[in-house]
C-alpha cells in the first residue's frame, strides 16, 4: 500500500481525499484476503462502497503507469493521458471493447491516437465519442450481416457498406435504435437525422484515414469498402426560437424560481443563481457554470460580470449587470466561501487559492474547490423543473439567449452590437434575431430609427436643434485656452488665422533672457 499511494497522487487528476482510517481499513481488508496486487482485482469483492471506490481509483492510476500505449491497444482501450490530454469532466479511460472485430478496433485506436497527437486536438471529447459511435455501429452491423461476422477484412467489399448505409437510413426512417452499444450506461440511442449524419461522416473519416496511412493495405481491406462509405453532409441548420411571452414570464416568476431552488437543488449549489444569470445576461450555460469566485464587482460605479467565452476564444470579458443580480452573485460567493471553510476546518482560502476557486463548485472529487458543476447537473435539474411546470412545449435553457437577442433588437440595438454583446464568432448573429430584424414593421427597425433621428436627418429631433452649451459665446470651462486667445476667451468673428511665415514665427517661444 505504501508503494501505491505515491503513484495515486501522481497519476490521478482530480484526486479524492481519503481519510487515513479508510486507507488503513482497506489495507487490513487486502491483508485478510491475501491480495498481492490491486491490478486486475475485481473491486466488487469488497463490501464497503468506499473501499470499492478507492480500489477503482487506484486501478485507474495504475493503468496509466504500468501499461504502455501499445499495451492498451492490445487490451481494447485507450488512455488519453498517455498523449497528454484530459478532456473536461471526462475520465482518461476510453473503452473500445464495444467493437468486436480486432482489425476495426485497431484502426479506431490508431485514428483516436492521431487525433490526440494532432496540434489541433479538440478541446472536448465529442470527436472521440462520435468516431467511437461510428465504429461501434459498423462493427455491430458487420457482426450480424457480414460473412464470418466481419472478422476477416479481406472478404469485405463495397456492397457490405451499401447494405450498412441502407440499414441505418431505414432505422432513421422507422425511428429504431442503433445496433451498437456505444453509450456508457449500456442503453441504445435512437437513430436521428443528426446522429446518422455523424456516423457517416466519422465512419468515412475513420476508413479514409486508414487508406491514407497504409493500414488498409496492410490488413487487406478492399478499396471499394472504403470508397462506399458516403458523406453524411453538413445537416439541416436549425435554430431554436425565443421563448414565447407567457413561457418567458413563467420561467422568470418568483414562485417558479423558488420552486426550482427548493425542489431541484436541495443542497443549495446555485441552480437558481445559474438560471437567473443566464436569463439576465444571455450568457451560455457553460460560461455561467465556469465563473470564478471573484467574477463580479463594481468598477467605476458599474456592476460588471467577468467571464470567459471559451467557445469563441474571448477570455476575461465583462458585461454590465443589474444590481439585483450583483447582490445574488455576491451572496453566492459568501456561501461558497463558507462551504470551503467547512471543508477545511474553518480555514478560509489563501489569496492564491481564492484566485482559482469556482463560484459554483462541485462536491465530487473537488477538495480544492476549483472544479465547477457540470452542465449535466444543471441540465438535469432544469429539465425536471420544466417538466413539472408543464409549459406545453419542449424548451431548453439556450433559448433564453435568443430571447434576449430579440428584445435587444426590438429596443433599437444593432445586429453588430448584439453580436459583440453575446460573443458570437466572426459576423454570425443569432438567426432568430436576424429573422426578426428582417420582418419588423417599417419605421420600427433600428436602421429606420437611426435614419430618422440622427443629427443630420432632414428633420432631426428637437434636442439636436438646440444650441449646445459648449458652442455658446461664453465658452466652456473644460476647454483648454485656444492658441492666440489669451485666458481662453473666444476669438472675435473677424479673427484671421496666421499663415505663412507669420504663423511659424508666432509659434516660436521667445527667450526673454
Amino acid at each position: 500500500m505504501r508503494r501505491i499511494l505515491p503513484h495515486i497522487v501522481h497519476g490521478l487528476q482530480p484526486v479524492a481525499v481519503w481519510h487515513l482510517m479508510w486507507v488503513q481499513s482497506l489495507a487490513d481488508e487486502c491483508q485478510a484476503r491475501d491480495v498481492a496486487s490491486l491490478a486486475g482485482l475485481d473491486a466488487s469483492v469488497f463490501r464497503r462502497a468506499y473501499h470499492q471506490r478507492m480500489v477503482q481509483e487506484m486501478q485507474q492510476a495504475l493503468r496509466k503507469i504500468y501499461f504502455t500505449p501499445s499495451d492498451t491497444r492490445d487490451a481494447g482501450y485507450i488512455e488519453t493521458e498517455h498523449f497528454g490530454v484530459r478532456f473536461p469532466h471526462r475520465s482518461s479511460y476510453v473503452d473500445l471493447t464495444c467493437i468486436s472485430q480486432r482489425w476495426l478496433r485497431d484502426l479506431l485506436w490508431d485514428h483516436i491516437a492521431d487525433v490526440l497527437r494532432s496540434p489541433t486536438c479538440p478541446r472536448s471529447a465529442q470527436p472521440v465519442d462520435f468516431v467511437r459511435r461510428a465504429g461501434a455501429e459498423l462493427s455491430a452491423f458487420l457482426e450480424a450481416e457480414a460473412p464470418g461476422g466481419g472478422h476477416d477484412p479481406t472478404v469485405l467489399r463495397g456492397e457490405h457498406v451499401h447494405c450498412f448505409v441502407a440499414d441505418l437510413r431505414n432505422r432513421e426512417r422507422l425511428g429504431l435504435t442503433f445496433r451498437g452499444h456505444a453509450r456508457l450506461d449500456g442503453k441504445r440511442s435512437k437513430v436521428t437525422e443528426n446522429s446518422r449524419r455523424l456516423v457517416f461522416n466519422y465512419g468515412r473519416s475513420l476508413l479514409r484515414g486508414a487508406l491514407d496511412s497504409g493500414s488498409a493495405e496492410q490488413i487487406g481491406l478492399d478499396r471499394s469498402f472504403i470508397a462506399a462509405m458516403p458523406v453524411g453532409g453538413p445537416g439541416t441548420p436549425r435554430s431554436r426560437n425565443p421563448f414565447p411571452d407567457e413561457v418567458a414570464r413563467a420561467l422568470a416568476d418568483e414562485a417558479d424560481l423558488q420552486q426550482l431552488a427548493d425542489g431541484y437543488d436541495p443542497h443549495d449549489r446555485g441552480l437558481r443563481d445559474v438560471w437567473e444569470t443566464i436569463i439576465v445576461t444571455g450568457r451560455r450555460a457553460r460560461e455561467v457554470l465556469q465563473l470564478r469566485l471573484d467574477c463580479v464587482g463594481r468598477y467605476g460605479g458599474m456592476a460588471l460580470l467577468w467571464h470567459d467565452q471559451t467557445k469563441v476564444g474571448n477570455l476575461n470579458a465583462a458585461v454590465r449587470i443589474p444590481d439585483h443580480l450583483l447582490d445574488r452573485l455576491e451572496e453566492r460567493r459568501r456561501k461558497t466561501l463558507a462551504h470551503y471553510a467547512d471543508r477545511h476546518a474553518g480555514r478560509p482560502p489563501t489569496p492564491a487559492e481564492r484566485a482559482h476557486l469556482a463560484l459554483f463548485p462541485t462536491d465530487i472529487l473537488n477538495p480544492d474547490g476549483r472544479r465547477a458543476l457540470s452542465y449535466t447537473w444543471f441540465h438535469t435539474g432544469f429539465r425536471s423543473w420544466l417538466a413539472e411546470l408543464d409549459l406545453g412545449g419542449h424548451y431548453v435553457a439556450h433559448q433564453a439567449r435568443h430571447t434576449l437577442a430579440t428584445r435587444l433588437l426590438r429596443h433599437g440595438a444593432s445586429l453588430t452590437h448584439i453580436r459583440r454583446y453575446l460573443g458570437h464568432p466572426d459576423r454570425r448573429t443569432p438567426r432568430p434575431a436576424m429573422r426578426l430584424g428582417s420582418r419588423m414593421d417599417p419605421g420600427s427597425r433600428p436602421a429606420d430609427h437611426h435614419r430618422e433621428h440622427h443629427p443630420q436627418a432632414a428633420s432631426p429631433p428637437a434636442h439636436y436643434r438646440q444650441p449646445h452649451p459648449r458652442r455658446t459665446t461664453q465658452g466652456c470651462p473644460l476647454q483648454p485656452p485656444l492658441p492666440g486667445s489669451p485666458h481662453g476667451r473666444p476669438r472675435s468673428p473677424d479673427h484671421q488665422p496666421l499663415t505663412g511665415s507669420s504663423a511659424v514665427t508666432s509659434t516660436v517661444p521667445t527667450n526673454r533672457g
